[in-house]
């Protein structure tokens, strides 16, 4: 105390000047601008739960055409699901043409059968799990006969067909002297296996056998002895 008082008055009121600016200087740093830092958090943070609120809000206000949608849209997934066979044979594929030809009247001179292919799921980093679902495809390549009116039949028969295929390609050449079309087609076919269908084989009873051969008839070779 008596070192205190023999300091000057001027000197003394300096010297509490610049402790009162350290203490506020201390107080800015050590104390408001941590409380301002956490301000700041808490200010984004309230935002961000601001705009979910709305979301939320928004979703609940919306929340019957979202599940009318929903329900739409599942009804649209079993639709085309049940568009795709459980699986594909070659006595399907062959009792499918038989059929086709059959109620067209097209006359069929060469049949090809490929191999199944796997076109779902599709292989690569970005395949999501598939709940079992896998997708087969094959080709069949046709040689056929046929007048103008039986080729519409044909592509009405495959467009209106209850399984899933499509006609890729195909040609066709006006015989003038038979007056009928002639060329081939490639019908594909399509199958999905991993859902609630079962797979059915096809029933060939009462398909006659050794009569009207559906890839033409053929002139015997003249014994010549």
């Amino acid at each position: 105390m008596e070192k205190l008082k023999q300091i000057p008055q001027k000197q003394l009121k300096l010297i509490l000047i610049l402790v009162t600016l350290i203490l506020v200087v201390c107080s800015y740093f050590f104390g408001y601008q941590k409380f301002s830092s956490k301000a700041e958090k808490l200010e984004k943070e309230n935002k961000i739960l601001i705009n979910n609120r709305i979301e939320l809000q928004q979703k609940s206000m919306n929340k019957d055409t979202l599940i009318d949608e929903t329900n739409e849209m599942k009804e649209k997934i079993d639709l085309m699901l049940d568009e795709f066979p459980a699986g594909l044979t070659q006595e399907k594929i062959i009792m499918f043409i038989y059929n086709l030809a059959n109620n067209t009247g097209m006359e069929i001179s060469a049949l090809h059968l490929n191999e199944l292919e796997l076109f779902y799921p599709v292989s690569g980093p970005e395949v999501v799990d598939t709940d079992g679902l896998m997708g087969h495809n094959t080709k069949v390549t046709i040689s056929y006969s046929s007048t103008y009116e039986g080729l519409k039949k044909w592509v009405d028969y495959i467009h209106n067909y209850e399984e899933r295929m499509n006609i890729p390609s195909f040609s066709a050449a006006f015989n003038h002297t038979t007056g009928k079309l002639s060329g081939t087609m490639i019908i594909d076919l399509y199958a999905l296996s991993g859902t609630n269908k079962e797979f059915v084989d096809p029933i060939i009873e009462g398909l006659p056998i050794g009569t009207d051969n559906i890839f033409g008839a053929f002139d015997s070779p003249i014994d010549d002895e």
